[in-house]
């Protein structure tokens, strides 16, 4: 980093981590955040070509079982909206990647990820959906530090994508930066409570701001390949960092994604899940279910 010393880099760390998150205003939380950020701060930002498969789940209802039988409700969605990122006025709370009134579109890289997100209950109805990407899709990477790694008691080693971009490894590597990278990813990728999603916000600054107030010509040159930042990525708190999940900004998830197939699933017991019915049709934004149970093509097998 540039022109800030380690010491001064320290004590804004310590000044971040005393704040009282239940009553710091988001954007002074910004500000703070900011002497670390643009002094040099390096990053590798991954960009991916399509088609990236993408896994998002939504909880839709709960049914009631009698005997053998179940019966659907009718929250069944039956058009794209109904699948993508609520509406702004609806998100009233802190979330790991967004702050109220501003969603974003989270999703997974495996579809098993999705089942782990969505904590069902038995008798809870679900749909998954399998999305690709039409376009390049260029993201911030958070969270990936062996002490993250650690602390899920994941089973996969820590990624090193340092040595991904060999011009900017020495920056990267520098102790300032590294200490950096480690408050952020560590703030990041706390567990957090229901009830307690004020704690969400210093994440929301970090990844708000990393995502949309960079100088994007000084980090690897996405201004030159005219890339945007369209999201976040970051290990999945709910698998244990074994796969990771994306937040993508509504914009390019409603431009960018298609979707492929949902599968309605209802959870029967506290090991199995059921697919209830399925859709690989759309048609002008709707969706067609087939009003048939088959056999998982998002999972290996139903569950």
């Amino acid at each position: 980093m540039n022109n800030i010393s380690l010491q001064l880099i320290d004590e804004q760390i310590a000044k971040l981590k005393a704040c009282d998150l239940s009553k710091i205003e988001f954007d002074e939380l910004k500000k703070l955040l900011k002497p670390i950020l643009f002094n040099g701060f390096a990053m590798i930002f991954p960009s991916y070509h399509p088609p990236l498969p993408l896994f998002r789940g939504r909880v839709i209802s709960s049914i009631r079982q009698e005997a053998n039988t179940t019966s659907l409700s009718d929250n069944v969605p039956t058009t794209l909206k109904g699948l993508t990122c609520p509406p702004a006025e609806t998100v009233k709370k802190f979330q790991r990647a967004n702050s109220p009134g501003n969603p974003m579109f989270y999703c997974s890289k495996a579809p098993e990820v999705t089942i782990h997100e969505l904590n069902l209950n038995v008798g809870d109805v679900a749909v998954i959906s399998k999305w690709e990407t039409i376009n390049r899709l260029s993201v911030v990477r958070i969270g990936y530090e062996p002490e993250v790694f650690s602390n899920l008691k994941s089973d996969r080693i820590c990624p090193n994508f340092d040595n991904k971009v060999p011009e900017l490894a020495e920056a990267i590597q520098r102790e300032i930066n590294r200490r950096v990278q480690a408050f952020f990813s560590n703030e990041f990728m706390r567990k957090i409570n229901i009830g307690n999603e004020h704690l969400y916000k210093l994440s929301a600054a970090i990844a708000e701001l990393l995502r949309k107030e960079l100088d994007a010509s000084k980090f690897a040159e996405l201004e030159k390949l005219h890339l945007e930042l369209q999201g976040v990525e970051y290990p999945a708190v709910a698998a244990k960092g074994n796969s990771d999940n994306l937040a993508l900004v509504p914009k390019f998830a409603d431009q960018n994604l298609k979707l492929i197939r949902c599968e309605l699933i209802i959870k029967i017991n506290e090991i199995e899940n059921i697919v209830a019915d399925v859709s690989d049709k759309i048609v002008e934004d709707q969706i067609i279910w087939k009003g048939q149970q088959e056999k998982s093509q998002i999972f290996h097998s139903p569950r």
